[in-house]
């Protein structure tokens, strides 16, 4: 038996550190719209140093959150993410001239009846914090894995894949054509009581650690995020990244019996 309890909401902090824009963007749909429709909420990262990053990360958000205002709910929630994703990469690539070079990363997710699709492509993070502990629920798609790996086969001696400069470089990004990859679940998973969902950029995890992280995000949902960008000023590391915390959680979620 479901006994329905449409709380999902999201909040978020942004700090743009040393850098001289903000080219992270984020936003979700409302709370009060999730017993109609779910929740959805957006995160996305230009890329730092292009010329068209803070376009393709805006384009991106607003593209995905204005399309779910705008269509009927589907029943296959991943299909549904997915085809907001595909849309915000048509609509990018439509708007954003040729000769502006850049792309974003993307996260997202898709919850209604207490149940979850996850979206991802680039090298931002999606964390589920449950039973006190954090777990990434998507890769990042960056050029230090497929390092490792060809290490592991012997292809390549461990130092020159630990020590490449370019292990950052993304693989793949919304702006780049054709899509390298992009994570997704297949079918969504169920959301248990307590629940909390993390979507960050790569400025906060590339500050702080899973532990620190950990804790912020356990504070009560409408002061974590502060928490987070809080530590992240108090870290003052002279590099510091744009960094976007978007938290979603709700105070009572389904449960099955």
């Amino acid at each position: 038996m479901d006994k329905q309890h449409p709380g999902w909401r999201a909040v978020w902090g942004q700090i743009i550190g040393a850098r001289s824009d903000q080219q992270d963007a984020c936003g979700a749909t409302a709370a009060e719209d999730y017993a109609a429709r779910g929740l959805l909420a957006v995160l996305s990262d230009g890329m730092g140093g292009m010329s068209a990053g803070e376009l393709y990360s805006r384009v991106a958000t607003e593209t995905m959150l204005r399309g779910f205002a705008a269509e009927t709910p589907a029943p296959d929630l991943c299909a549904q993410l997915l085809g907001l994703f595909l849309a915000a990469q048509r609509e990018a690539l439509r708007q954003i001239p040729g000769e502006n070079e850049g792309g974003a990363t993307v996260v997202a997710v898709l919850i209604r009846d207490g149940r979850c699709a996850f979206l991802s492509c680039g090298d931002s993070r999606i964390y589920l914090l449950r039973g006190g502990g954090l777990l990434q629920l998507n890769r990042e798609h960056t050029l230090g894995p497929a390092l490792d790996e060809r290490a592991a086969l012997g292809y390549l001696p461990q130092e020159d894949a630990l020590y490449n400069t370019r292990r950052a470089a993304l693989t793949s990004h919304l702006g780049m054509t054709p899509l390298k990859a992009v994570d997704r679940n297949l079918r969504p998973f169920d959301l248990l009581r307590g629940d909390r969902l993390a979507l960050m950029s790569d400025g906060v995890f590339g500050t702080l650690d899973d532990d620190t992280l950990c804790r912020a995000l356990k504070a009560p949902l409408d002061q974590a995020p502060n928490q987070v960008t809080a530590l992240l000023r108090a870290a003052a590391h002279p590099k510091q990244d744009n960094a976007s915390v978007l938290l979603v959680g709700s105070d009572a979620i389904n449960t099955r019996m």
